[in-house]
This record gives C-alpha cells, sequence and structure tokens, in this order.
C-alpha cells in the first residue's frame, strides 16, 4: 500500500498532518488536502515504507494502478484521433479523454461550431459530465489526457470537477503559432495544487494536427 493509494482512501487530514510534521517533511509540499473531502494527492517527501509502517492501520483497499503507470501515449493518441474526428465533423482540433486505472472512461471531442456553443470546449464538457456522473472521489483518481493543453475556462471547470492530473500534448504558448494567439493564462496557474499538469506528451503528433487544420 503506498501513500498516494492510502490518501486517496480517507486517511484523515489530521492524521496525515501530524505525520508529516513527526517526518519533518515541508508543509508547503504537502498537497490537495481538503477539509471534508477525501484526502487523496501524494504526501511528497516521505519515504513509502515508512508511510507503509505508519498507516498499517488504514482499512484494505483493491489494488489502483498509479497515475505514473498510466500508457501516456495510448490515451493521448486517443484524444488525437477525437480531435480529428471533430475537425471531420466542421468543428475545432481538440479532442479528450478522462481515464481511471488505466481504462478510458469518457470521451469528448470540440463541439463549439456545430451545436453553436462557446462552451463545447472537451475538456470543460469532461468535467461538466464528470461532476453529473462521479463522486468525487471517483475524479481525484482520474486523468484526463487532451491533445491541447486547456484553456484558462476549461481550467477553471477543472479545478472544480477536481481531477488527479492533466497531461497535454501542445502547450498554451505553442497554440498561438497556429491560432496566432497563445493562452493568456496557462493550466497550471489555476489547476495550482488541485491538479497536476503534465506535458507535452507526443508533442510533434500533437502539432501536426494543428499544422493540418485550416486556422
Amino acid at each position: 500500500m503506498d501513500v498516494v493509494t492510502v490518501m486517496r482512501h480517507g486517511v484523515p487530514r489530521e492524521e496525515i498532518l501530524a505525520y508529516a510534521d513527526e517526518a519533518d517533511v515541508d508543509l508547503t509540499r504537502l498537497r490537495g488536502l481538503k477539509d471534508g473531502a477525501p484526502t487523496y494527492r501524494s504526501l511528497l517527501g516521505v519515504a513509502r515504507d515508512d508511510a507503509d509502517t505508519f498507516f498499517s492501520s488504514a482499512p484494505p483497499i483493491s489494488a489502483m494502478t498509479r497515475v505514473d503507470d498510466f500508457d501516456h501515449e495510448e490515451h493521448m493518441r486517443e484524444a488525437f484521433e477525437l480531435a480529428r474526428e471533430a475537425v471531420a465533423r466542421g468543428d475545432n482540433p481538440f479532442g479528450s479523454v478522462l481515464v481511471r486505472d488505466d481504462e478510458v472512461v469518457m470521451r469528448e471531442s470540440n463541439r463549439v461550431v456545430t451545436v453553436n456553443d462557446v462552451r463545447r470546449h472537451p475538456e470543460l464538457h469532461l468535467a461538466h459530465r464528470a461532476c453529473r456522473e462521479m463522486t468525487s472521489g471517483e475524479r481525484a483518481e482520474t486523468v484526463m489526457y487532451t491533445s491541447t493543453e486547456p484553456c484558462p475556462m476549461c481550467a477553471g471547470g477543472m479545478r472544480s470537477a477536481g481531477f488527479d492530473a492533466v497531461v497535454y500534448s501542445v502547450g498554451g504558448d505553442e497554440i498561438g503559432e497556429f491560432t496566432g494567439e497563445n493562452s493568456p493564462v496557462r493550466a497550471a496557474e489555476i489547476l495550482g495544487d488541485h491538479t497536476d499538469v503534465q506535458g507535452p506528451v507526443l508533442n510533434d503528433e500533437g502539432r501536426e494536427i494543428h499544422e493540418e487544420f485550416d486556422w
């Protein structure tokens, strides 16, 4: 049983803070602790063996796949396919998937043009669906893979959803090469300690989709 798994399954916040203090862990690196909600972020800087000993009284839980073990490239390529489907339909080239336990559980592509709704970015709509269809604990174990780094609007919705991480291919600091305008705020600035932001992954393949699109 590792630190991430234990924290995601409800070890009380007070116990984690007490252990961090006892282990002389820098509390500025202790992320994602929310009063009244499952504690699901990793306790950085604590040796796994020590944590296992401390949390030995935690209730038994089933094995979980850690985010680091997810097949990033496979999931990102599915997001690419969704982006291409959006283009074929007449929308903009963006696609995203939600992944739990290394399995895709939701898919969305951009539909801003075809449904005439500025909100229909795939990341925002996935956040909306996840809040309706998943518990907060399930969302905390979910990773979003998206063909392009979420814009500020989408990142705001994702912050409310409380996903574990988001992995992107094309960064917000690159998209301006194609659209003429970079994102004014990067996703990490909005998501803060709520959701890890990782990327770029398969950057060249992601850029190809934008290069082929008639911006």
